[in-house]
């Protein structure tokens, strides 16, 4: 699987939003990623579930998670169900940011790996 920073794709077989983010999130790349989440969000029916690969991101600015927090309460509004987060035990911060940000908009269970979180998903 190729993965480029900051890529959103959707499974609509599977109902579910897939994020990989990665490297450096500035306030700009925050706000672009944000808006294509939305716009690929809406091919999903309500109940879709959310993999949210941040094993390999870099804490950014306030303003940018500002941003994420605001996207992640409109994928809650937008009926999200099951949320899977990938963490990296070398990016405690990023885990912490994703967790305190994401908190009032759903609960997130936690998998090392991709692989790992669509198994937790898919059993």
């Amino acid at each position: 699987m190729d993965i480029k920073p900051s890529e959103v794709r959707v499974n609509p077989a599977k109902n579910r939003l897939y994020l990989f983010l990665r490297g450096f999130w500035s306030e700009e790349m925050a706000a672009a990623v944000s808006a294509r989440v939305k716009r690929e969000a809406k091919a999903l029916k309500p109940g879709f579930s959310i993999i949210n690969d941040i094993s390999q991101l870099k804490i950014g600015p306030p303003e940018a998670a500002a941003i994420v927090k605001e996207c992640q309460e409109w994928l809650g509004a937008q009926g999200a169900g099951r949320v899977v987060r990938v963490v990296s035990a070398d990016n405690p911060l990023a885990k912490m940011q994703f967790k305190r940000t994401s908190q009032e908009a759903y609960d997130a269970s936690v998998a090392t790996t991709v692989r790992e979180a669509e198994q937790m998903l898919d059993g």
